[in-house]
């Protein structure tokens, strides 16, 4: 572990600097958001209205769909059309190492850039608008649940060695119906007799992953890269 430790290193602060500009893009957007909320409802109490944080939410929420899409895609992306792999390869790394850093830093920066984000909002709209802004936060605890089905599935599809764009998008799409349903579970009003419990939906997100990860370290090792 020791004399691993500073290539890991290394390859953590690559991973850094290439997904960057995505994780300040999206910083950016919610520190907007933030802004917009503070600067609208800072005078009084009374003055918060669900509509008005509903519509923070809807663009909260758009910029983790889309950063956790844009991270797999811009990690596998960018070392296949610079030609990169080989030279990351090179590294006295496994494969396997080597791949599940990327993922470990990836996942980290959906959950930590995006997905705090989402469920601290939700906590506080919760806290200033009672009752009626529960669904913030099953919407929130779901989002993260399963965030990494979207952020997974676009990594996969970028890893993947298909000619055709549709095929080759296969496991994105995938991932996107899988986040679909559960969202849909998740967001459900409970408790509800023919709804399963909220803690087993919320689990199901991460069972998936879990299948995602196993595929794309068999890519990773049986693939040849160019």
């Amino acid at each position: 572990m020791l004399r691993t430790w500073p290539m890991l290193k290394s390859l953590v602060w690559k991973e850094f600097r290439e997904l960057l500009p995505v994780i300040v893009a999206a910083a950016a957007a919610e520190a907007l958001l933030v802004t917009v909320v503070l600067h609208t409802y800072r005078e009084s109490r009374s003055n918060y209205d669900v509509a008005g944080l509903q519509a923070i939410w809807v663009f909260l929420y758009a910029i983790a769909l889309l950063f956790a899409v844009a991270a797999g895609l811009w990690q596998t992306g960018r070392e296949a059309l610079g030609s990169y792999y080989q030279f990351m390869l090179h590294r006295p790394l496994g494969r396997r190492a080597i791949f599940a850093t990327k993922i470990a830093f990836g996942a980290l920066a959906c959950l930590f850039v995006v997905g705090v984000p989402a469920v601290w909002f939700a906590t506080w709209a919760r806290h200033e608008l009672g009752l009626s802004a529960g669904w913030f936060v099953r919407a929130a605890w779901s989002l993260f649940s399963g965030i990494l089905l979207l952020y997974l599935g676009a990594f996969l599809s970028g890893l993947r060695p298909a000619l055709w764009y549709g095929s080759r998008f296969i496991p994105l799409f995938a991932g996107i119906a899988f986040y679909i349903f559960l969202q849909i579970l998740g967001t459900s009003p409970f408790p509800d007799e023919h709804l399963l419990p909220q803690a087993v939906i919320l689990a199901a997100g991460p069972l998936i992953e879990v299948g995602f990860v196993v595929a794309i370290f068999y890519i990773a090792t049986g693939r040849d890269f160019p």
